[in-house]
């Protein structure tokens, strides 16, 4: 291990980057007209993350209300219980 460059580790470096971006194509909003497929993909992502973020929004709006409480204090422990239960195993 000689104190010699490092102009073969470079080399080889740059090989292997100029081979993933041949194999990656290219980046940005420009990919997704080309890759379709990949556009599918993140709008089914982004619609599942403003649906799963507006039904906790809602679900805590719901456990809030004092009637919700009244009616279903009992429950609520009991799944509170199953819940914990579940996260001790």
């Amino acid at each position: 291990m000689g104190g010699g460059g490092d102009s073969g580790a470079g080399a080889f470096y740059d090989a292997a980057l100029l081979k993933r971006q041949a194999m990656m194509g290219k980046s940005g909003p420009s990919a997704l007209l080309k890759n379709f497929r990949v556009f599918r993909i993140a709008a089914f992502a982004c619609i599942g993350g403003v649906l799963y973020g507006y039904n906790q929004g809602m679900f805590s709006g719901v456990l809030a209300m004092p009637s919700f409480n009244n009616r279903m204090c009992s429950m609520v422990q009991f799944i509170s219980a199953l819940w914990t239960g579940a996260n001790r195993g």
